[in-house]
This record gives structure tokens, sequence and C-alpha cells, in this order.
């Protein structure tokens, strides 16, 4: 940054400082672990004061830890509450904020000119919108363009917005005053010299029916399989239905009611991503509904008012939900991310079932800066990226389960299956910020880790503290939990052409989904209950691990995802690429649908 430019941003916030309004001149206090760090980026100019600005204000829980801790009984086979999920309303009441918070905090922003757009139904988020004069004005910051490498122009607060103490003592997270924090989607193509990627006459690379095969799946032209299950596509962009259409037509497999919900305003940019999960969650979910809710862009914050949607929707109320869109923990703001992690108790507190792709970078998780960046600004409440650990969130949350990638040759005879790790694929990682959940401690030869940086920063990221490490030297949420193929040999129709040479954990956490569709449908119908969930994936399946190992297939051979010989590396059980393997379906659907374990 240039002289002329640090006195410019001085004399702006002089200037700002001396005409600020009563509301947040006296009794200030800062809203922690909201600004994005901007080390690296070059300032441009001051963001045009008469722009503007949409914007949410995430309040905190009323009882942020009892949510997490029945969160946790219904996860705990020896609790009464075991697998007993709340109602949405059930836990709005218990647990949301009440109304006359949000209707202090909403005459404090009225007060300071901001036009209040809406609250969300579990009064969570408050959506908003003002120029940026206002903003700067409302929150005591000041708004600027940044030149960044790889990502061209973004805005940015210099700060945490700040806020009278009342209403900070309420606020989890302004999310909006920046569009520096993207979600990458977890889709990759081979070299485009390998010529792979072009519009064919027909479907090439291995097809639904193979990986079935493999994997031992039901027939996926049976549409009793899934029926009366809906999957939730937590994701950005849109899709066209004739693309769907074509595809599942093109390996003779059952069409699917396909419904859109748009976020926060609606898009007409097509996304492969998008695509892509619909495709694939539907080819191996036969008979299920699915709901696409399409945020309209891939930022952040925009992806926690997806969340927030499936979360709210009570109408169409999916019971399994699949991302295939994340982020390297150390790029995320702290407040954003505790946000989030709210919503996601939320949804696991009514059983939805939520899967997330864990990566396609390795455990460098394909940061936005070198190794020793700072992810943030104030108070120390900060990440760093590491050179050879990072977890993509939010597949490193304790309650979701983490889709991890391997390399799957069916040209030879026998068949192998190794670690993806091609150019620096794959996923699985150390969270930084989530303590090591109980399901993984309790298993039989689980390896635990020693460092989470939550240990010296409990309150840092608004998560329960029975999700912080909470003491010094406390071990952290380990991922990958399951996987399946994720190498280039898959296939996706998209804009009116067939694509082959793709691969990525894209593929796998929306066929897991599929797959656990197919469970729920099952249990649904050995109890006679079609109102039945099963909740959280990764403590389903690391309790089910000792009792009926063969519910998976463990992945043993090929390279670790970190760079460094010797450390996350395959091996016999739970390895971070792999987590405990691949699925042996049929097996896993009849141990967790019926309890029937198959030897």
């Amino acid at each position: 940054m240039n002289t002329h430019s640090k006195l410019f941003r001085t004399a702006i916030t002089a200037t700002l400082l001396a005409t600020a309004t009563a509301g947040w001149a006296a009794g200030l206090v800062r809203v922690p672990g909201n600004a994005p760090n901007m080390q690296g980026a070059r300032y441009l100019n001051a963001h045009s004061p008469s722009s503007a600005m949409s914007f949410s204000i995430a309040l905190t829980p009323r009882d942020r830890d009892g949510l997490a801790a029945a969160v946790h009984a219904m996860q705990d086979p020896n609790s009464p509450q075991y697998r007993h999920f709340m109602t949405h309303d059930q836990i709005v009441a218990a647990y949301g904020p009440t109304q006359a918070t949000v209707n202090t905090v909403t005459a404090y922003l009225k007060g300071q000119g901001i036009k209040v757009t809406g609250v969300s139904a579990d009064r969570l988020l408050i959506h908003a919108t003002a120029t940026t004069a206002t903003v700067q004005r409302a929150f005591g910051v000041n708004i600027a363009d940044y030149s960044v490498k790889g990502s061209g122009t973004v805005f940015a607060p210099d700060n945490d917005p700040r806020m009278p103490a009342a209403i900070a003592g309420v606020v989890t997270a302004v999310m909006g005053l920046d569009n520096v924090v993207q979600l990458q989607e977890h889709l990759r193509t081979a070299a485009p010299a390998a010529g792979t990627i072009a519009g064919g006459a027909g479907p090439s690379g291995y097809s639904p029916q193979q990986l079935a095969n493999q994997y031992s799946w039901p027939s996926l032209t049976d549409t009793s399989q899934a029926a009366g299950v809906t999957i939730g596509i937590a994701t950005a962009f849109t899709y066209r239905s004739t693309d769907l259409n074509k595809f599942w037509d093109g390996y003779g497999l059952p069409r699917h009611t396909v419904i859109s919900v748009p976020v926060d305003g609606v898009t007409r940019r097509l996304n492969d991503e998008t695509t892509l999960d619909i495709e694939h969650s539907g080819a191996m979910a036969p008979g299920a509904k699915i709901v696409v809710y399409s945020g309209v862009n891939p930022q952040f914050t925009t992806f926690v008012d997806v969340f927030s949607a499936i979360f709210n929707d009570t109408t169409n109320n999916p019971d399994v939900i699949t991302t295939s869109w994340g982020s390297c923990e150390p790029n995320n703001t702290p407040a954003a991310v505790g946000a989030e992690e709210t919503i996601t108790l939320e949804m696991l507190g009514i059983g939805q079932t939520i899967f997330a792709a864990a990566g396609d970078g390795g455990a460098q998780d394909r940061c936005t800066g070198p190794a020793g960046t700072p992810s943030g600004i104030g108070f120390g409440q900060i990440l760093t990226i590491s050179a050879h650990n990072n977890a993509d969130y939010p597949s490193s949350a304790p309650g979701i389960g983490a889709a991890g990638g391997t390399s799957l040759n069916l040209k030879v005879d026998p068949v192998t299956e190794d670690t993806w790790n091609d150019s620096g694929a794959g996923g699985g990682a150390d969270s930084q910020i989530f303590a090591e959940p109980g399901y993984e401690t309790a298993t039989a030869g689980w390896v635990s880790n020693n460092y989470c940086f939550e240990d010296t920063h409990a309150d840092g990221f608004g998560i329960p503290s029975s999700e912080s490490c909470g003491a010094n030297g406390n071990a952290s949420r380990q991922s990958s939990d399951l996987a399946m193929d994720a190498d280039f040999n898959l296939t996706l129709y998209f804009n009116g052409r067939w694509l082959g040479g793709f691969g990525g954990t894209s593929f796998v956490a929306p066929e897991l989904a599929g797959l656990w569709a197919i469970v729920v449908a099952t249990r649904r119908n050995h109890v006679s209950d079609q109102t039945v969930r099963l909740g959280p994936f990764p403590s389903t399946l690391y309790q089910a691990m000792p009792i009926c190992g063969n519910i998976v297939t463990d992945i043993a051979s090929g390279h670790g995802n970190n760079g460094i010989p010797g450390t996350f590396d395959t091996a016999d059980g739970w390895d971070h690429p792999t987590g405990w393997g691949v699925p042996n379906a049929q097996s896993l659907i009849d141990y967790i649908g019926k309890g029937t374990c198959d030897p």
C-alpha cells in the first residue's frame, strides 16, 4: 500500500469518527471475528458510499450450549433422547433468540437508517440493506475495494463492526460487509491436454450402475428404494432441467421430482457443480425427491443463508442434505463459522443428515494464501494457514459427514482401489476449530491428535463450549469419514453436452447422500413410521464400526494427502484420506436400516 493510500484511509477514519452518531459513539464494543484478513491484498480505493449493501445480522441463540447438549444426547445410544429429534418449532422455542431480542436489534438498525428486509423463521438471522455510507456510520468501519491475486476486485471493512454493548452482546456475526470469503466447488477436471473434457455423443467414464455394482448398491431403477425421502442440495447458482433428464435418461435411470428454492435472489447462471450434485444424488437414490437451494453466489455469507433456508423450509423439509462447496478453515472468518454452526446444530436437532465434500487439495486444501498467513484480524482470534494440515469447512464440523476420495480402476482384473492423490487431490485433515467428538474418542483403536487452535481461543468462533477444545493440549476433530471414487473417470451432462474426465469429492458427497436416502427409507419401512430420521452421519457410522465392520471396505493402499511421507498416509482402519473406507452399501442399509449385520 502506498503512502497516499494510507493517508487517504487515515483521513476517512478521522472523518467518520468525528461525525459518528451518538448511537455508536458512546459505549461501543467490537463484535470480534468478522473482518477478513486482507494481508497481501492491494488497496484500490474507498468503496462507493452510495452503493447498496445487503447484509445479515446473526443473533446468538438463547442457549447455545443447551442446543449442543441436546444434539449430543440425540447421538448417544445410552441416552433416553437417542434419535428423539425435535421439530422445527420446538428447536426455535427452546433455543432460538426471543422475539424481544429481535425487536431490540431491528429497532437499533432502523435507528441507524438501515432497512430491515426480513427475519428468518428461527429468528437467528436479520436481513438488512443500506448504503455503504450508512453501514460505515452504523458500525464504525471503513469499507474499501482491494485487488486480490486470483480473485479480482473485492471489498472489505478495515475492522470488526462496533455496536453498543447491549446490542453486541446478542450478536454473533455481521455478515455481508465483505465479499472476500468465497467457497470453492470441489469438482475437478483432468488436464485439458488429455482431451477428456469434451462434448460427446453419449456418456463416458464410469456409469452410476458401475459404481453401484462396485459398492454393492441396490437397484438404481427401483424407485421404491428411496421413495418418500427428500434430498436437499446446498449450492450456488442454478441448473437446467433438460440437462438432468438427459443424464438420467442416458443411463437408463428414473427421473426425479426436482424443486428449486432460490436463496437471496434468483440467479440464471448455470453451474456444473450444482448440476452434478443433482444428477449423481438422484442417480444413487431412485425415487427420492430433490430440493435445490440455490444461492446467488458462492460467498460464505450466502451459504449461511442457504443452510438457514434449508432448516426453515418446513414445507419441503429435506431429510438428507449434501453440499460440495467448502473452503479452507483458515480462510473463513470466525464469526461466520459460528453463525453457520448454530444453524447446523439446529438441522441436526431435527434429525437431518448432512454430507459435505472433504476437499480436493489434499490436507493443504487449496487455501488462498501461503503458509503462515493469518485469516482474520482482531484480538488474536485468527487461524493461520498451515503448510500441510488444513481441514475443509463445513466437512470439518463434527456433525457433518466428510466425504473423502479414492481412485478406482475397473479396467484391471482384479479391480483396484487406492487413495485418490492425483496432483494433491483428496481431502481430510485435522480441524483447527472443532474438538474431537465423543464418537471418535470412543472408537476402539482410535488415535487422537494433540493440538487444536481453540485450545487457547475457545470463545473466538462462537461455537458451543462442548465443540470447542477448551483446554490446552486437547485433540481436534479429524476427517474424512467415508469415501468413494473421486478420480478423473466420472461424467456429467451439463449445458447441453456430455462431459467426461471429471473427478473430485464433489461426486462423493451427493452419492453418499443418495445412499443415506435409501437407508432412511429402509428404516422407515422397517419400523412402519414414515417420519423417522437418522440425524448425524459420523456418529452413526463410528458407533456401527465395532459392531458391524463389514458395512465398509477398508482402503489401505495409496499415498497420503499432505505431502509428507508417513503422515496422513492411507492405513489399515481409519485414515484421513478415505476415512473408514468405502461403503458396502447393501450391508450398511441392512444394518442401519434394519439392525441386521450380514456376515
